[in-house]
């Protein structure tokens, strides 16, 4: 009886039983094992990103990639100081890779030039930097008094005028500064580039001059002798759009008229020419000091009807 109490009971793994730790976590530690095929992928990325920065690396220190040419379009119309300073301004350091080469401050510094209106700089592998530059195209010369300007239609003094220019004139009566690139802002001085800009390719393209008085006010030279008085630079257009309209009716309207006023666009008027053929000039301050005629030569029959067609 002692015997079989003291015999050990045999283990069944059933109530009581505790699990192998080992069986609990094997699971676990299997699934944080990193997979061959994603850790060849993470070693070839390493491998690709190291190899590309030492090709980066080669390609600029490279001296096969060195800036050896630099070629600059555009220079046809300008001066030869005008081309040696635009060949100054596209100069860069020595042993500069194409790759690092500075081009957009290239083309400010291009710009900056009182002749250059735009500034483009490609690169061309493997040593090659390639400049466009559109210069800027003068309409006109502007007399202040003192020096002509050669001006473009946005108003910017280009240069002293060159001997060779043959473009009509604006005269300014004030003695105003100029700055080669630097806007003009003076009124009559805009009003008469727009002038010039809206007789171009038009019936009144045979501006040869224009006269701005101190107060500002328009006063157009034909080269047939004709003088329009335009006034104030607003309604510039109407104004202008009005003596076409005359141009185109008469062409032949310098033999009756030598001045058209049409400061007030609704009611124009006009200076018969003499009957002795005579032609007198006619600027922006003196013209207001003659009497205008009622225009029944020319401008009275017509008058209502190209009036309206402008408004």
């Amino acid at each position: 009886m002692n015997r079989e109490k003291n015999k050990p009971i045999a283990s069944t793994g059933q109530v009581g039983s505790r699990p192998s730790p080992a069986g609990k976590y094997s699971g676990q530690i299997r699934s944080r094992r990193i997979a061959p095929s994603l850790l060849r992928r993470w070693v070839l990325w390493v491998l690709g990103a190291v190899s590309a920065s030492v090709i980066v690396v080669a390609v600029l220190s490279s001296p096969w990639f060195y800036v050896r040419n630099v070629t600059i379009s555009g220079l046809g119309q300008l001066a030869s100081e005008e081309v040696r300073a635009a060949a100054a301004a596209s100069t860069i350091p020595d042993k500069t890779s194409i790759i690092r080469a500075q081009t957009h401050a290239m083309e400010l510094r291009l710009k900056r030039l009182p002749f250059v209106a735009e500034a483009h700089v490609s690169r061309r592998l493997p040593a090659t930097l390639a400049v466009t530059i559109t210069a800027r195209k003068p309409i006109a010369l502007l007399d202040n008094g003192s020096t002509r300007w050669e001006i473009d239609r946005e108003g910017i003094p280009i240069r002293e005028a060159r001997p060779e220019m043959l473009l009509p004139m604006i005269v300014v009566a004030s003695n105003q500064a100029l700055t080669a690139g630097l806007r003009v802002s003076d009124d009559g001085v805009v009003g008469g580039i727009n002038a010039f800009r809206l007789c171009r390719n038009s019936l009144l393209s045979g501006v040869s001059k224009i006269d701005v008085d101190p107060d500002a006010d328009l006063c157009l030279n034909m080269n047939d002798g004709v003088v329009i008085r335009l006034g104030q630079p607003e309604e510039l257009q109407k104004k202008l759009a009005l003596a076409e309209r005359i141009y185109e009716e008469r062409p032949d309207v310098a033999a009756e008229v030598e001045a058209i006023d049409l400061r007030c666009p609704d009611a124009p008027a006009c200076t018969p020419r003499k009957k002795d053929g005579s032609r007198h000039s006619l600027d922006a301050k003196h013209g207001r000091q003659r009497s205008r005629a009622d225009g029944a030569q020319l401008l009275q029959s017509d008058i209502g009807r190209i009036s309206s067609r402008n408004e």
